[in-house]
Parts: C-alpha cells; structure tokens; sequence
C-alpha cells in the first residue's frame, strides 16, 4: 500500500563530515559523466548505451574508468570522467539511503557515488552531492539544504512505487522550473518520470 503521510527524508539512515577520507583509500567513486564540448552532461548509461550496473563487476573505480574509455568514439571531442568532488574546504557530506542503487538516476539529480573501501559501510554504496556548497560553521546543517533537494528527488523516483512526498509534489506542480535547475543531466528524461509520479492523478 503506498504511503503518502512519508516524506523522502525518511529513507536517509545515516549522514556525515567525512572531511578526513582520502579518494582511493577510504572510498572510491564509481559514478561516471559523459563529457562532450557545448552539449548537456550525459550519464554514461545514456551516452554510452549501456547499464551502469554492469561496471560494478570491476574490482576498482580505476578499471572501471579504463573499460569506459574504450567505449568512447576517440575521433570525436568526448570522454568519460568521473563525478566531481568538490572538496570545498575539505568538507564534503556523504549520505546512507534506504533505496535501490540506480547510478544513471542518481547522476542525473545531482549525485555521485562512492563506493566505501574501509569503515562501518565497507562495500556499501553511499551517496554525495556533486555541487556541493557549504560553509565553515561546525555542526551547520542548513547549508545542506540544496544536497537534501537532490536526494529527495533520487529518493522519490526510487521509492515511487511506495510513497509520494506531498510536499515535494506541491512544490513540483507550483515550482518545477526552480527544481529543475538541481537537475544535472538527462533533464527531459527527470522531468517526465517526476511528472508521472505527481501529475498521475490530475
């Protein structure tokens, strides 16, 4: 029975500073971006036609990264890249969700991936804004306001089969223009599953 008295941020379970993490030794990133001159970003599912799932099977992000490249047309201005981590003073935020793992959907709304190499979530799949804008205020969660947009958004196209967050919907069909602009790729394929979830019954 689906539940429409749940909001998305139910399905955060753990969130944290993971300002003192190295890439490549505590964690490794396993979402990609398609990257060609004056065109949209693309995640790589789309642009390379295939299911980012299946590059879960290499061992590392680094063989993960070299399979890809050898699926990109070299005679054109394209290339592969991982998502961004832009460690803004060293701060960046990763977040535990209670949703399927969906790489394509999650780059598209604004989050990359990592893979944990050591700690509690070794092996576990955990999420992170890849436009991250904080400030330098220990303990100040406010200024994750625009990473908490972006996974309510993931969140509610994964879990749509068991909820709707009403007041993600209500800002939806009054503001999806100012919801849009969170969205980094694949924009039109976001904006058609958002609104076959909220606009379904109208």
């Amino acid at each position: 029975m689906m539940g429409h008295d749940r909001t998305a941020m139910a399905y955060i379970r753990d969130f944290f500073l993971a300002d003192k993490m190295l890439n490549g030794e505590d964690f490794e990133v396993i979402s990609f971006i398609a990257v060609e001159p004056g065109k949209p970003i693309y995640s790589i599912d789309r642009f390379l036609g295939i299911n980012s799932k299946e590059i879960l099977r290499f061992r590392n992000a680094k063989d993960t990264l070299l399979h890809l490249s050898t699926l990109v047309d070299v005679s054109k201005q394209k290339y592969i890249t991982p998502t961004p981590i832009k460690k803004s003073n060293n701060m960046i935020y990763l977040y535990k969700l209670d949703v399927p793992l969906d790489i394509d959907i999650a780059v598209a709304t604004g989050l990359g991936v990592f893979r944990m190499l050591k700690g509690e979530y070794q092996g576990k799949f955990l999420y992170y804004s890849i436009e991250q804008v904080y400030n330098d205020e220990p303990g100040d969660i406010a200024c994750l306001i625009n990473d908490w947009i972006r996974l309510k958004l993931y969140i509610q196209i994964m879990r749509a089969n068991d909820f709707i967050d009403l007041s993600l919907a209500s800002e939806w069909r009054k503001n999806r223009n100012e919801l849009l602009k969170f969205i980094v790729g694949d924009t039109k394929i976001i904006e058609q599953i958002l609104d076959s979830i909220f606009l379904k019954d109208t």
